[in-house]
């Protein structure tokens, strides 16, 4: 097995702010909102449409 032992001990602060400040629920909350309006039955629209604001 490889020695994961620098994967376990990196560590980067000012990375680590950098990527946490720029994480926002905006977008994934948004997500919610949606689905929660749509009946995503197997084969419906909203299924498609489900399917459509994930990717």
């Amino acid at each position: 097995m490889a020695d994961l032992s620098a994967i376990v001990q990196w560590s980067d602060p000012e990375l680590e702010r950098d990527v946490l400040d720029s994480i926002s629920l905006d977008v994934p909350w948004k997500l919610i909102e949606d689905f929660s309006t749509l009946h995503r039955l197997s084969g419906s629209e909203d299924e498609r449409r489900a399917v459509e604001l994930i990717i």
